[in-house]
């Protein structure tokens, strides 16, 4: 179906909407922050986490619409790192990511790695020739990567996270050497309350921690339950 306008934000928001309900129904606390006018840094538009994974993702109206990100300052360095830096692909797989909606009335929409997606001849020309073409076969569905991922199975832990951002951040600004990212969410224990302002992704999880529910760990009479605390990580229910 064709449109006259771009919707970029309109897939995110359907994306958004799609994890927070999908981390409810599992009983995760979750977050998904837009990272604002930060994208030119980090080439992303939304961070998503349940405090057990974390990821980040670009969005686009259209398939056809990934191309433009070659118009975009860093990304062509980014794809170049990306190659060469062997140690560094393995965390951006689990983390960094593309998605994009159809265009049939009934919207759904595919996300990729995002160097799987984006860096490649076909996009960039003679810029960037040493991929070919996309890499599809790592493509999922909407649903199979926000399952995925609160599964476990799909983004990176804390610690995995923050090594990928932290190299990321210094990308092209030597002088962002503490991982300083500014996030305003809203608030993942009371979602009611006043929202939170964060510098970095350390501090959001460390705020996350101090001040989530902890899970009831204590056992039923008669029960030979050995559970240890901690166990549940984002998880309460």
């Amino acid at each position: 179906m064709d449109t006259k306008f771009q919707h970029e934000k309109s897939v995110e928001n359907i994306f958004k909407d799609n994890f927070e309900e999908a981390a409810r129904e599992k009983s995760y606390s979750y977050t998904s922050a837009s990272l604002d006018g930060q994208d030119r840094i980090v080439g992303a538009d939304y961070l998503f986490t349940n405090y057990c994974q974390y990821a980040i993702i670009e969005f686009k109206y259209r398939e056809k619409d990934l191309p433009s990100e070659v118009k975009k300052e860093k990304r062509l360095e980014l794809c170049k790192a990306l190659h060469n830096e062997k140690e560094i692909r393995p965390l951006h797989n689990k983390c960094h990511f593309a998605a994009w909606s159809n265009d049939q009335n009934e919207i759904t929409i595919k996300t990729n790695i995002y160097f799987n997606e984006v860096c490649n001849q076909q996009f960039w020309g003679q810029d960037f020739t040493l991929v070919s073409n996309p890499t599809h076969e790592s493509r999922k569905s909407e649903n199979g990567f926000v399952d995925s991922f609160l599964d476990g199975k799909q983004g990176a832990t804390i610690k995995v996270f923050e090594a990928y951002m932290e190299w990321l951040l210094k990308l092209g600004e030597e002088s962002n050497s503490n991982g300083y990212l500014e996030l305003l969410i809203t608030n993942p224990v009371k979602r009611r309350a006043a929202g939170l302002r964060f510098t970095s992704v350390a501090k959001m999880h460390k705020w996350f921690i101090d001040n989530s529910p902890k899970p009831d760990i204590t056992p039923p009479s008669n029960s030979r339950n050995t559970r240890r605390p901690g166990g549940s990580g984002g998880r309460f229910g």
